[in-house]
């Protein structure tokens, strides 16, 4: 079952109704703004805590040993970093 994705032009378009001090550019723009500091803050290894939704931080990955699925082929996959997200307690009880 597919379920809807809310995209980024959505979240403006409510937010900016919500809040009609602001043009839906200045929301977009607050909004680009909040993504790339989240980038910056993830990419120097520090972690994002945004309360109410959870904690973004970076992991380290070893290298190992995968397996192809459709081939059943070895691939060795190397070392490398990826962003994990703890949710907060709320959305964990969801």
């Amino acid at each position: 079952m597919n379920k809807p994705i809310t995209t980024k032009k959505e979240i403006v378009k409510e937010l900016a109704s919500k809040m009609p001090e602001l043009t839906a550019n200045q929301v977009d723009e607050v909004i680009s703004t909040l993504y790339e500091l989240i980038s910056e803050r993830l990419a120097a290894k520090t972690s994002v805590k945004l309360t109410g939704v959870g904690t973004l931080s970076v992991q380290y990955v070893e290298g190992h040993v995968a397996r192809n699925p459709g081939t059943g082929e070895t691939v060795q996959i190397a070392a490398h970093h990826k962003v994990k997200f703890i949710p907060c307690k709320a959305l964990k009880n969801l």
